[in-house]
């Protein structure tokens, strides 16, 4: 009799019990006449599929078969529970309810408790699929997922979308069912965890095959609402499969609050589906990227790359250059690369007779080509080729003419005659690739490609002051508009608290670092002086003011966005891509984590550093100077984060794919020192953390995923449209 509040509710399971039980064998409870708990015992209490111990703030499950709940219930009148088993097993069950008073008055509510139970549940096509909708007052308490994964593979980074009264769009609306769930990298991370008010009682070992079992609850988090409240949760798995989804839904609402569950008894009957065995490692499919086809050999060709000119213009560059993705005859080409007009190169061919050959020309177009003419022997070989485009791709077949040998040979020329302008600065590329000399009456091919820039003009080289001034305007206005942008993208995070690592690094800063001990001390374990004294004078300046972090977060993200532009622009010299690359880059959606948490301002400072490091080494002239500024910003970079280490791979495109005859030694003892540098840096690393690997992370995966994660934002922008120009 009430009025009155079931306190504690413990069930016992008895025997072995096995996965079935928990599902078949269901909670019911009604309050006051209406039943408002209907959900399998495993879901319930948090187990899911299975006995899987683990203990919360609200339930307990022990590997005796002990089910605790320590939900409050209230109700007016009457309370009754019942346990149902739609299975045919026998179920052993002892209930134990512990009741206390309760004062019922206009803000108690009734406790709900919902299932929903579907399989087959088909990945494609890709689907929100909706755990609950409530109509009414209430609150919104957390929910339990079960997954069943039929491969090896990560299967969870659907987001969650929360609809919360009127809402148009979802007012919720998450990062992936792993950070729903309370823990990132789901993919990687399979071990069980607990924590009072989210737990993962088990996960597929294999790279989450089999099943996997999420819950979490909510206190301060808990979501009220007046109306109606509806939680979807997006199905995402990168393969196109059939899984099986369970939820178990845990709210309170007044008298006369609905929703769309209700009982599914014959769900509940349903033999649980197990996964299908996962494959030998040999046999699992694995996502390797696309390679580029077979290089496109020409039938009788000469490969250009293996003649010598027989006469190069003063100034001109000859250039070897492989690109596999382009798809040269024989896999490369002889870059021409001239710097003003009249540039030119000959090359002579021996002919394999008097006979006359029809010379056909395969070239390339794109940005930054400019034009070129053709003789053969004096005379010209078809009109002036305009080669400039607005992206890259093959010209087609272009007929040169048929020309008779002299003294036994053809003298083919190559001549620059008006050259793209790029930033002010000029520069003519023309790439050769296989001449193949027929018999007219074969029509044999001369292949002649002529490519882009070999991508290493120097900024603003010779702009006039009309020049000049368009491009500080222009620098200037795109400046103001990243800001704006940044700003607009991120000015709520001001208002954001502290959050998990936060409290540890604003406490030690606060109470335990001291001027002597920043080089060593180490927040969780890590090694990162550089951002201990980063909170360390932020503590001793503006103690406790979360605001200022997050503004420096945002002014850190900022100033990277602006080197992403002068580090593309150094190194494509256009505009268009690197004002679009550093805008992609200033409002991509993945680099929210690092500017809206106070603790990634160690990706933003060492990326602030890395990126410093780079733009001086590609836009300043060789020098020994430049070199040492630049691998002074390259250590402090490292000292900010071990992920700077992506700084080798980076030197090491340079020296690929952007060296010239001016700056290949540069670069070389760039690349070397960079490295020497990182194996200094991982040496004095260990020493103070006593081992290669934190203990807080699983053997090898604290380098391999921070240097991944930290790609994400110090090596993907602008290296993939760098690569992506190269490519083409």
């Amino acid at each position: 009799a009430g009025p009155a509040a079931v306190r504690y509710l413990e069930v016992q399971v008895g025997g072995d019990v096995d996965p079935q039980i928990l599902r078949s064998a269901v909670l019911r409870m009604r309050f006051d006449g209406d039943e408002t708990v209907w959900c399998p015992l495993g879901d319930f209490f948090g187990s899911g599929v299975g006995l899987n111990p683990f203990k919360g703030k609200y339930r307990q499950v022990s590997a005796d078969g002990t089910l605790r709940c320590r939900w409050v219930m209230p109700y007016r009148r009457s309370a009754e529970v019942t346990i149902e088993n739609l299975g045919e097993k026998t179920v052993n069950v002892k209930i134990r309810a512990v009741v206390g008073n309760w004062d019922w008055d206009e803000r108690s509510m009734y406790f709900h408790a919902n299932w929903r139970y579907e399989y087959p549940l088909a990945t494609r096509p890709r689907q929100d699929w909706n755990y609950i909708e409530a109509r009414g007052r209430g609150v919104y308490m957390g929910d339990t997922l079960t997954v069943m994964n039929p491969v090896v593979g990560w299967w969870g980074e659907g987001d969650e979308k929360i609809w919360v009264d009127g809402d148009t769009f979802p007012s919720h609306f998450g990062t992936g069912t792993e950070d729903y769930y309370g823990y990132a990298w789901g993919g990687h991370g399979t071990a069980f965890y607990e924590r009072p008010f989210h737990a993962q009682v088990i996960a597929g070992a294999n790279k989450t095959h089999g099943y996997n079992v999420q819950t979490r609850t909510r206190a301060l988090d808990a979501i009220p609402f007046k109306e109606k409240i509806k939680l979807d949760m997006e199905v995402w798995h990168p393969r196109e499969v059939e899984t099986a989804y369970a939820v178990g839904t845990y709210w309170y609402g007044f008298g006369g609050t609905i929703s769309n569950r209700g009982a599914e008894p014959a769900q509940a009957k349903r033999t649980i589906p197990q996964p299908p065995p996962a494959p030998p490692a040999t046999e699992r499919p694995r996502r390797t990227a696309a390679k580029p086809g077979p290089a496109q050999k020409v039938a009788g060709a000469i490969e250009f790359e293996d003649l010598k000119p027989a006469k190069v213009s003063d100034g001109v560059e000859v250039i070897e250059r492989r690109v596999p993705a382009l798809r040269w005859s024989g896999g490369k080409q002889l870059l021409i690369n001239g710097v003003k007009a009249g540039d030119f190169v000959e090359f002579e061919i021996t002919a394999e007779g008097p006979s006359a050959r029809k010379l056909i020309f395969y070239g390339t177009k794109g940005p930054r080509y400019g034009t070129c003419r053709i003789s053969v022997n004096g005379k010209p070989a078809g009109d002036v080729l305009d080669l400039t485009y607005t992206k890259f791709e093959k010209t087609g077949p272009v007929e040169l003419g048929v020309f008779e040998p002299e003294d036994g040979k053809f003298v083919l020329r190559f001549e620059s005659v008006d050259l793209a302008t790029i930033e002010g600065s000029t520069k003519s590329i023309v790439g050769l690739d296989s001449p193949g000399l027929a018999r007219w009456a074969k029509c044999y091919r001369i292949k002649i490609v002529v490519n882009a820039d070999t991508f290493t003009q120097e900024f603003d080289r010779g702009l006039s002051e009309r020049q000049a001034e368009s491009s500080f305007l222009f620098s200037l206005l795109f400046y103001l508009l990243l800001f704006a942008l940044c700003y607009m993208a991120y000015r709520n995070a001001v208002n954001n608290y502290l959050f998990n690592d936060d409290f540890l690094w604003l406490s030690s800063a606060r109470y335990e670092m001291e001027f002597g001990n920043l080089f060593t001390y180490r927040v969780i374990g890590f090694f990162r002086p550089l951002i201990n004294l980063s909170f360390f004078i932020m503590e001793k300046v503006a103690p406790g003011n979360i605001p200022q972090y997050y503004y420096q977060n945002i002014f850190f993200h900022y100033l990277n966005s602006i080197l992403v532009f002068h580090l593309i622009l150094s190194l494509l010299n256009n505009r268009t891509v690197a004002a679009t690359t550093a805008v992609f880059f200033i409002v991509a959606s993945f680099h929210s984590g690092a500017v809206m948490w106070i603790s990634a301002r160690t990706t933003l400072i060492s990326t602030l550093l890395l990126l410093s490091s780079l733009v001086l080494l590609t836009r300043q002239a060789p020098s020994r100077k430049t070199l040492i500024f630049s691998l002074i910003l390259f250590v402090l970079a490292l000292l900010a984060k071990e992920t700077a280490v992506v700084g080798v791979p980076l030197v090491s495109l340079l020296y690929l794919f952007f060296r010239t005859k001016d700056n290949a030694t540069f670069y070389l003892r760039a690349l070397l020192s960079f490295t020497a540098i990182t194996l200094i840096y991982l040496i004095v690393r260990s020493a103070v953390i006593g081992t290669f690997v934190q203990s807080n992370w699983a053997p090898g995966a604290h380098v391999a995923q921070n240097i991944i994660g930290g790609g994400v934002y110090q090596l993907l922008p602008w290296v993939a449209e760098t690569l992506l120009i190269v490519s083409q």
